[in-house]
This record gives C-alpha cells, structure tokens and sequence, in this order.
C-alpha cells in the first residue's frame, strides 16, 4: 500500500504483514524515555520490521500510565507518525515529549493521531 508521497503525508509501504517488536532496556541518560527503530526504502517507511523501546532508566520512575503513554507513543512512530501537536491545546500522543502525560494527563491516542493514521493507512 503506497500512501500520497507528497509532503502532507507521510510515505508508506505495506507489504502484508508488520512485526512490531517491543522492548526494554536501560540506555543511559540519553533525554529519551523510548525510542523506535525502523526500516526506509527508497524513500518509504517499511511497516515490516519495527522495534520499539522504553529506556528504563527514565521509565523505571514512572508509573504505569507513565509507561504506557511512552508505549503508544513509540508505536505511533511505528506505524509511521511524526511527531506533532502543541502542548495541552488538543494534545497527540505524538506530542515530542512526555509532558503530553506528565503536564497534560494524555496517556491514550487523541483525534489528530487518529487522523494521521487514518491519512498513512485510508
């Protein structure tokens, strides 16, 4: 599945069946809370092999709804969505930074990452 590869949209490929992998680790003091691994061709996402993770040398502190929200994050990227929005006004969970939780209280997925899946995957 090719999505529209301008630059409104995110540029996709799917050729069947996606493996996300998801792990944790303890990756230093990097300003990272998670962080996700994946594979371009030619210009494409690939939704084949994606590996997500939590650093549990910050997610060690939080709580679970603090390690979840990291989680649906990092799998937003997995399934191929940037980072957006602005803090607390309508909040993604791809908002760049943990405050999305920590400030804001978002722990699950909002409107405009329904959209932009929905945009990646019609």
């Amino acid at each position: 599945m090719d999505a529209d590869p301008d630059e409104d949209h995110p540029r996709a490929y799917n050729d069947g069946w996606e493996q996300i992998e998801a792990g944790i680790g303890n990756f230093g003091n990097s300003g990272q809370d998670g962080f996700t691994s994946y594979t371009c061709s030619g210009g494409y996402f690939v939704a084949t092999q994606v590996s997500t993770f939590l650093n549990t040398y910050y997610t060690d502190a939080y709580d679970t709804n603090g390690r979840e929200q990291v989680q649906a994050h990092e799998f937003g990227h997995a399934l191929g969505l940037g980072h957006a929005g602005a803090l607390c006004a309508g909040i993604p969970i791809m908002y760049f930074s943990s405050d999305r939780y920590f400030t804001c209280g978002i722990v699950t997925p909002q409107q405009d990452d329904v959209n932009g899946i929905n945009a990646i995957y019609p």
